[in-house]
C-alpha cells in the first residue's frame, strides 16, 4: 500500500496544466454548489498534486494572506484514505508555510444534514490534526460552514482581508 511507507510531496499546479486526475478528485470530493473553477482559485493562490511515491493520492488549494494559509480545498482519493497521507501532505504544507496558522471551513455539523456523519468524520480528521474550533462561521451558497483553525486563533477582521485582496 502505497500510503504505509511513502512520504507525501507536493506538486505545484500552474494555470492551464491542471492534470484531469486533480479535476476529477475535486469533482468527486465536493458537491457542485461548493466547488469554484479551478483556474479561479489558481488566481488566488497555489494548488498541489499530492503524490505518495510517484502515485497520485490527492490535491490542495491554499490562500494566503498575512500569515494565514487558508485550505480552500483538501482532498486525498478515495482508495487511499485511512492511511494517514492526510496528516503527512498537512505537515508538507505546514514546512512550506512554516509560521502560518492555518485554516479550513468545513460544513457546520447539523442534525438534521443527510450528510451529518459525513461531515462529523470531516472534523475529526481536522481535529486529530490539531486543528481546533475557531468560533466564528458563514453562510454560502445556502450552507453554513464554521472555521477550525491551527496555530492560533482568528477573527472576523482576519477573514474579511481574504475576500478585500
Amino acid at each position: 500500500m502505497a500510503g504505509n511507507t511513502l512520504a507525501v510531496t507536493l506538486e505545484p499546479l500552474t494555470a492551464g496544466t491542471v492534470p484531469s486526475e486533480v479535476t476529477r478528485l475535486y469533482e468527486r470530493a465536493f458537491p457542485a454548489h461548493e466547488r469554484l473553477p479551478v483556474e479561479e482559485m489558481l488566481s488566488w493562490g497555489k494548488g498541489f498534486r499530492l503524490l505518495a511515491g510517484d502515485q497520485f493520492c490527492g490535491l490542495a488549494f491554499v490562500s494566503v494572506c498575512n500569515g494565514i494559509s487558508w485550505l480552500l480545498f483538501f482532498a486525498i482519493t478515495e482508495e487511499l484514505r485511512g492511511q494517514g497521507l492526510g496528516g503527512r501532505a498537512l505537515t508538507c504544507l505546514e514546512e512550506r508555510y512554516l509560521g502560518h496558522r492555518f485554516i479550513v471551513d468545513v460544513e457546520a455539523l447539523d442534525a438534521e444534514a443527510p450528510n451529518r456523519v459525513e461531515r462529523q468524520r470531516r472534523i475529526d480528521f481536522w481535529q486529530h490534526n490539531g486543528f481546533e474550533d475557531a468560533h466564528l462561521g458563514f453562510r454560502w451558497r445556502g450552507e453554513q460552514y464554521a472555521f477550525l483553525v491551527k496555530g492560533g486563533s482568528l477573527t472576523y477582521d482576519e477573514v474579511r482581508q481574504f475576500w478585500r485582496r
